[in-house]
């Protein structure tokens, strides 16, 4: 998981105001256990404004302003050939690093989605009908997909990372200022690796991680979310559940089967989701093509 945000003093407007000079009218939006969001414009353009600790392993004097600037640099470069429209745009500010009373931070912006985050929708409703998961499935499929065309791989799909855009009614993956470059990602020993309840298995082999982590992870972390979605609830974590236990499940239990909380849910999803969490990424779908095949087969909604 991202470094907690606990224990650093709050974040105001008046320091997103420091971190981030070329934006006005900066107002907050919200905050969770991970980050802290601000909304500022730039002419008419909104964007979001996300400041999250700084992990303890990144070494300044490594990875310093001028390594920062040309990663920023490359990010402009791939996203100009990211496709989906369910991949929120990074922001004028690529991901930077600063200090806050002490305390190190990172800071990126990114588009502004003006609409409602899935872990709020299904913490105030419920789980979403069988239609919605699979425009879910099938629309953050190709959010893995052009990421993956442009060598990228984000690491942090969870439903907190998802937003249904109130104008356009569909979902977009947020935080894309954090994706990992699998081409050999300037920080991928310091960027935040995500959030442990989402991992896939191999995203616990430390010393393997550069091997083993590609789209397939994406994947998994799909799947999860796809199966929260469906049933509400995750299919390893439980509130009372300790690290190590979780670490256990996701790498060696098999799930509950989804339609044992869900049982409205179509056997050939049911399949679907429980092939996105096999836990060798060999027995997952070996492309994004067919993951999106599977569930456009089985109505799954356009991209």
């Amino acid at each position: 998981m991202l470094n907690s945000l606990a224990d650093r003093p709050d974040i105001t407007v008046e320091h997103a105001q420091k971190l981030f000079p070329q934006f006005q009218d900066i107002t907050f939006v919200g905050s969770g256990p991970d980050k802290v969001v601000f909304r500022g414009m730039m002419g008419t353009e909104q964007y979001a404004l996300k400041v999250l600790n700084k992990p303890k392993n990144l070494d300044l004097d490594k990875h310093n302003a001028e390594t920062l600037s040309a990663r920023e640099a490359c990010e402009k470069v791939a996203f100009q050939e990211c496709r989906s429209r369910h991949v929120v745009m990074p922001g004028p500010v690529g991901l930077s690093v600063a200090q806050i009373d002490d305390h190190d931070v990172m800071y990126f912006s990114e588009t502004f989605v003006e609409g409602l985050g899935l872990e709020c929708i299904l913490t105030e409703q419920g789980p979403l009908s069988t239609s919605e998961v699979l425009k879910l499935g099938t629309q953050m499929a190709d959010a893995i997909r052009s990421l993956w065309n442009i060598g990228k791989v984000h690491r942090d799909i969870k439903p907190g990372n998802v937003i249904v855009d109130r104008q356009r009614d569909h979902f977009v993956l947020l935080d894309s200022g954090l994706v990992f470059d699998v081409a050999g990602d300037l920080l991928h020993d310091a960027v935040p690796r995500g959030t442990t309840r989402y991992h896939s298995p191999e995203q616990f082999g430390r010393g393997r991680r550069l091997q083993v982590v590609d789209f397939r992870s994406d994947i998994y972390a799909l799947g999860s979310s796809m199966y929260e979605a469906a049933t509400g609830r995750h299919p390893f974590s439980t509130e009372a559940q300790t690290p190590w236990r979780l670490f256990y499940s996701i790498s060696t239990v098999a799930p509950v089967r989804p339609t044992e909380y869900a049982p409205h849910l179509p056997d050939a999803l049911e399949a679907i989701i429980l092939r996105m969490l096999a836990k060798s990424p060999h027995d997952r779908y070996l492309t994004c093509d067919l993951l999106l095949d599977a569930l456009q087969e089985i109505g799954g909604d356009g991209v």
